[in-house]
């Protein structure tokens, strides 16, 4: 499951994004903070690595001392060279091993996939590079950013408003695995950010803590949830990749191969079979979704993407939790900022983590517990032991025992 750029035989160590921050407020030089201090008496035997989802939240950093520091850190850290794949671009590998072991021939190449991972790669390092020089991220970037966590934390204070609602809803919608094309609340889209700002205000006011029953219904059906988000987030990662170059899908899967071997693949994964009234070249399309559609399935799924959506359904329900208390603690420490405080990167950690990094630092303790318990869940299927941590001394004995 590891990368392959991996440094043979060195631990590879991953900090979430409120560790890094930790490290940038350090008072003086950052290299004296325990986190940095553990990191540099390893240096031999252990590497940071930091991923796409570290450079795109940090875009969001109003303080550009801060964002400037905090980009210097990543850099020294990861030796201005250790990128993670893309979450998404994960997903797509995942997938790519799928078909081919549904149809084998059915990837006619992996090249142009390959090539986009690499790119992005650069793309993701250079972007990292500039802010560590003063240089200010793209407005246009910031601004997409952070509509897409201030939507999201929308969609969690809507949940909280009746949590009850909520479980029902996702328990209708994946028990039929109904999936919209486009966006799936596309009323949000029309909403200026002021007022999605001023309606998760009103919404978190009314908020109500998840009732006994409704947590013991996600957790009843918790597999069935993650494996209906999970599909979604294929179908995502694949119009994410997928597009930007003429003929990538083309070039990538031998759709005529497929198209031959359908009754087999059909007959394996239990799909329908090909329809007749369609045209030869309106096959592709429909053979692609029936394939991502297929992996709705207990003993299917990529598992980049279950463990994500696993990750984040632990998460969304502790957060649904939250006591009247610690929700006004939370908000009195958030003041009037922008509610950017939303679940949407947490996964990508998460899942990043897990499957490709042997320890984990995250100072959020939901997700600690959350990482914790998926971790030692998935440690067999994945044969990959990621060791989710918290402080600089549990640091220093993971990596002492690695």
């Amino acid at each position: 499951m590891a990368d392959a750029t991996a440094t043979k035989d060195k631990t590879r160590t991953y900090l979430d994004q409120n560790a890094f921050s930790h490290i940038a407020r350090t008072q003086g030089d950052w290299r004296e903070n325990p986190y940095a201090q553990v990191l540099k008496k390893h240096e031999d035997t252990a590497e940071v690595w930091v991923s796409p989802t570290h450079v795109v939240e940090l875009t969001l950093c109003p303080d550009a001392s801060l964002r400037k520091r905090l980009a210097e850190i990543m850099l020294a850290l990861c030796s201005g060279r250790r990128m993670m794949r893309d979450y998404g671009t994960l997903v797509v590998h995942g997938f790519l091993a799928y078909v081919e072991a549904a149809c084998p021939g059915g990837i006619a190449s992996r090249s142009y996939v390959e090539h986009y991972d690499e790119a992005l790669k650069q793309v993701f390092l250079g972007a990292l590079a500039l802010m560590a020089t003063g240089h200010d991220p793209n407005p246009e970037v910031v601004a997409r950013v952070t509509r897409l966590k201030v939507v999201n934390r929308w969609l969690r204070a809507e949940a909280g408003k009746d949590p009850h609602a909520w479980v029902a809803a996702v328990k209708d919608c994946a028990k039929e695995l109904r999936l919209t094309t486009g966006p799936a609340r596309p009323e949000l889209d029309v909403k200026q950010l002021d007022q999605l700002v001023t309606e998760i205000r009103e919404f978190e006011e009314q908020a109500e803590r998840i009732e006994k029953k409704d947590r013991a219904v996600v957790e009843k059906e918790r597999e069935l949830f993650v494996r209906a988000y999970a599909v979604g987030d294929v179908f995502d990662a694949l119009g994410a990749t997928f597009g930007q170059l003429p003929g990538d899908l083309l070039l990538t899967f031998n759709f005529s191969r497929l198209a031959d071997e359908w009754p087999c693949v059909s007959a394996k994964l239990k799909c329908p079979l090909l329809p007749k009234e369609q045209s030869p070249d309106s096959h592709a399309l429909w053979i692609l979704e029936t394939l991502v559609r297929s992996l709705w399935s207990p003993e299917r799924g990529i598992s980049t993407a279950r463990l994500a959506q696993e990750a984040l359904f632990r998460d969304y329900v502790d957060r649904l939790n939250e006591s009247e208390k610690e929700r006004k603690e939370r908000l009195a420490q958030e003041g009037a900022g922008m509610p950017t405080d939303s679940l949407t990167f947490d996964a990508d950690h998460a899942a990043l983590a897990l499957s490709n990094i042997n320890v984990f630092v995250t100072r959020d303790q939901v997700l600690l517990n959350s990482c914790k318990t998926v971790a030692k869940a998935w440690a067999e299927t994945l044969k990959w032991e990621c060791q989710p941590v918290f402080t600089p001394e549990q640091l220093d004995k993971a990596l002492t025992r690695s």
